[in-house]
């Protein structure tokens, strides 16, 4: 039967994409959401342009991120810089599970999301050229034992690993980043029967942005984003049965943008990005006699983002910033089916995210926060009555003193 309850997560998966892992997301989010990163100098650059590391060689960090249960601590690293002109290497311990492809096996049973265990960043400046790279790795094994500790058939292991390359150059005003990710998988059932395996699945990715300073306090930034995804697995242990399986998933999502940065003073930063996004996914998947295909069309046309942040005090720093996207999605399927939906809409809405924060300066130590905006309704307990978090999203910078 269709495993409808793991392909709508992977649906929900490949809707939310692009995503991106960060050193910290606090200060980008408050300008607009993850993409203005994009069109600022942040620490979390390196995440979205490996070579940028070395602008960030003398940082240790934590990050606290929103979670079912609150706010926990997510990420904790390190980036350091073993002098002038030398390499720098970061750190990143996070707890953030990554979403497994299709086909992939659920350890333990019910859950598809695949640990991480290592992510190591390096770059080093050579001449007027800086270059990077970012390894990530995911991995879970499982193998059944009998009563009399012997190993069965049964054996489940899942790998995903990620590369991403980075080229900084032209007076460090071009950043340009390519990367990939490989998923491999062993799913035996107890008899040795292959259940999955991996049928092509892949993610490639490209990404630049250009900083063209028409003036002394203002900047245009175009940049660009493409992904190209393959979630694809078949049943080749049941080939030519009734359960005989196969899925197929691949997206292409293109992204252009332009940014605008104005410094009108030294501690003030405005920002504006205006862009466009489109995302075209075809599905394909068999079950026994049953065959089932379909697009699904996601365009934002336009989005764009405003956000600002500007000094109070030498310790107090505040932020703010939205964003405004219209989105149209399309899905088309060559057949009624009642997966993944037979109502096949085509939709047209607005989507409006906003945000205020703001940092906490203390010599070497920084304090970045979100705050959660019904605590700004709500004011604190003892007044309002009502519980909640004051802080969304917050993260911790040491500044190496040098």
């Amino acid at each position: 039967m269709f495993k409808k309850s793991k392909l709508l997560v992977i649906l929900l998966a490949l809707a939310l994409i692009p995503a991106t892992a960060s050193a910290t997301l606090t200060r980008v989010i408050g300008f607009g959401g993850e993409q203005a990163g994009f069109v600022i100098k942040d620490s979390s650059n390196p995440v979205l342009f490996p070579s940028t590391l070395v602008y960030y060689p003398h940082i240790l960090f934590a990050e606290f991120a929103p979670g079912m249960g609150g706010t926990y601590l997510d990420r904790v690293g390190a980036w350091y810089g073993f002098g002038e002109g030398k390499c720098v290497l970061g750190f990143d311990v996070f707890k953030r599970a990554k979403t497994g492809y299709m086909g992939m096996p659920e350890i333990p049973a019910g859950d598809d999301m695949l640990p991480y265990r290592l992510n190591v960043r390096w770059a080093k400046p050579f001449g007027n050229v800086a270059v990077g790279a970012a390894l990530g790795l995911y991995h879970e094994s499982f193998k059944n034992k009998t009563a009399d500790n012997k190993v069965d058939s049964l054996e489940q292991k899942s790998t995903i690993i990620g590369l991403d390359l980075g080229l900084t150059a032209l007076d460090n005003l071009l950043d340009v980043a390519f990367g990939f990710e490989m998923p491999s998988w062993t799913n035996k059932a107890d008899t040795g029967k292959t259940q999955t395996e991996n049928d092509g699945s892949m993610l490639i990715k490209f990404a630049g942005r250009y900083w063209y300073h028409y003036g002394d306090k203002t900047t245009l930034i175009p940049n660009f984003e493409l992904r190209m995804l393959t979630d694809a697995y078949k049943s080749p242990g049941n080939a030519g049965t009734a359960d005989d399986e196969s899925y197929s998933a691949s997206s292409m999502i293109f992204r252009l943008g332009l940014g605008h940065n104005w410094k009108p003073a030294d501690n003030v930063l405005v920002l504006f990005d205006f862009g466009v996004q489109f995302k075209s996914t075809k599905y394909e998947y068999k079950y026994g006699a049953n065959d089932t295909s379909g697009t699904n069309a996601d365009q934002y046309l336009p989005y764009w983002r405003c956000g600002w942040e500007g000094g109070v005090f030498k310790w107090l720093k505040i932020r703010a910033g939205a964003e405004k996207i219209w989105q149209n999605e399309k899905r088309e399927w060559d057949a009624v089916a009642e997966w993944p939906d037979p109502t096949q809409p085509d939709e047209g809405k607005t989507v409006t995210n906003m945000y205020l924060g703001g940092d906490f300066n203390f010599g070497p130590v920084c304090i970045q926060y979100l705050m959660d905006q019904d605590f700004v309704r709500r004011g604190p307990y003892f007044i309002s009555g009502s519980a909640g978090a004051m802080f969304h999203r917050f993260s911790l910078f040491y500044n190496i003193p040098q």
